[in-house]
């Protein structure tokens, strides 16, 4: 389609001459055609203006923004991308106003204001920060939360007791129409008790059973200590976040479209604890680790506790009203997510990263030492989805391999088994997985 496009003989002036009008300097600009990310006419060609300024590195316009226009009809679905058909062409600066229009016809009816164009990338990063604001200190974890909604997948989160685990999930359930279930897993408790259960019910001197839903069945799913469960309890969640149904008396039950499991645990009391096997941790997405605060964070969660202490007495036990994210914006993120590119080196850098994990002698003698297990298929796919997820969260529409290695230590983290000769020197799995990302190259 690009090849037919008659593009103006002019639109180089006119690009110069719109982007002269912005709110901002701009240092470059560029053209480039891509193909449509979603269906369009079948004359229709993209056109992506980019603008690069160094005060707005996050801000240049990728095709998870876009306005789509066809034949003089035209539809603000998101703002910056261009579609031009070849009847036309129309510039519009970051707030969705026209600079410039040839060949359209376009009417006022297609202007739209800065507040009336949100992106669901402002939706997200909107619900982050209101995230972050009552998770002071964590913002890793916040970030991992926001990664593991956007990717579809699991967290598997490990810290020291009061670290916020458990309140950042229930400030994302506050934030986020959504419904929260808590589970805390302790040595006496029963699959059924997350599953749910049939129960007989008499009714009109007839009985019959009922399933009764469990806590699984929410959409957000804090799984409080889970390794202080015993296995078959720890198992009633593979078929939940694998096949995000539970099937009880041979019926299939489907969760909700929105689903998330985050799972804890403490690092350091493994009294009465039982390890999750390994065919569980490696449905967790990714396995974060939790740390300290700094000073001044620490500071900072003194106060705001006391401010929270003062607003519920103030308050009388009225909670405040808190608008909620409509979860449709994570379904349009994730739709924006699915068509983030990811180059042929890109894709070559993550299977060989994984490569490593398995035949780690192919790469250093010292390393094949210390593993005795790699990352599973699982890996490269949960590496790819949330490379794309926090791409995207850059503002960009392409993956880096600098975005892969900011994520690689979370998504493997879990799925890898040390050899004896590491415990016996006291490595880590990211002192491995560090020692990996420097062996292998980029190609």
């Amino acid at each position: 389609m690009a090849s037919e496009f008659a593009f103006p003989d002019n639109h180089r002036q006119l690009c110069s001459a719109f982007v002269g009008s912005l709110a901002y300097d701009t240092d470059a600009v560029y053209l480039s055609f891509q193909p449509p990310p979603m269906p369009a006419s079948p004359d229709a060609t993209v056109v992506r203006l980019i603008i690069a300024d160094a005060a707005f590195t996050n801000r240049h316009l990728s095709h998870s923004n876009f306005v789509l226009f066809s034949r003089g009809y035209v539809e603000i679905y998101r703002c910056v991308l261009l579609y031009a058909s070849t009847i036309g062409i129309v510039y519009l600066t970051a707030r969705g106003e026209v600079l410039g229009e040839q060949g359209c016809g376009l009417g006022s009816a297609s202007r739209k204001s800065e507040e009336e164009i949100v992106t669901a990338r402002d939706d997200i990063l909107d619900l982050g920060k209101r995230v972050g604001q009552s998770i002071i200190g964590q913002d890793t974890m916040v970030q991992r939360l926001l990664l593991g909604l956007l990717a579809n997948g699991h967290l598997l989160v490990e810290g020291l007791p009061g670290l916020a685990k458990t309140r950042a999930i229930k400030s994302l359930a506050k934030n986020l129409d959504s419904e929260l279930s808590r589970v805390q897993f302790t040595p006496d408790l029963l699959p059924a008790d997350i599953t749910g259960s049939e129960i007989y019910f008499s009714e009109g001197g007839k009985g019959e059973f009922k399933f009764q839903q469990g806590p699984i069945f929410a959409n957000l799913i804090l799984a409080d200590e889970i390794n202080r469960a015993p296995a078959k309890v720890q198992s009633a969640l593979l078929e939940a976040m694998e096949e995000r149904q539970v099937t009880v008396g041979g019926q299939s039950y489907p969760l909700p479209d929105l689903f998330m499991v985050m799972a804890t645990q403490n690092p350091i009391e493994q009294e009465g604890t039982y390890p999750l096997p390994e065919a569980q941790l490696d449905r967790f997405l990714m396995h974060v680790e939790v740390g300290y605060p700094d000073e001044t964070s620490e500071a900072a969660i003194m106060r705001l506790n006391r401010d929270e202490e003062n607003a519920a007495q103030n308050n009388k036990g009225q909670p405040a009203k808190i608008e909620r994210l409509n979860p449709q914006s994570v379904f349009d993120a994730r739709k924006e997510i699915g068509v983030v590119t990811v180059s042929e080196p890109v894709e070559k850098y993550i299977v060989s990263l994984v490569i490593a994990t398995r035949y780690p002698d192919r790469y250093d003698k010292d390393l094949a030492k210390q593993l005795q297990v790699g990352v599973s298929p699982r890996g490269v796919i949960g590496l790819d989805k949330v490379s794309r997820a926090y791409a995207w969260l850059q503002g960009r529409d392409y993956v880096t391999p600098d975005d892969v290695k900011a994520i690689v230590n979370d998504v493997f983290r879990h799925r890898l088994i040390l050899s004896y000769e590491a415990h016996a020197a006291n490595t880590s799995a990211d002192q491995v997985i560090d020692r990996i990302t420097e062996l292998v190259a980029v190609s």
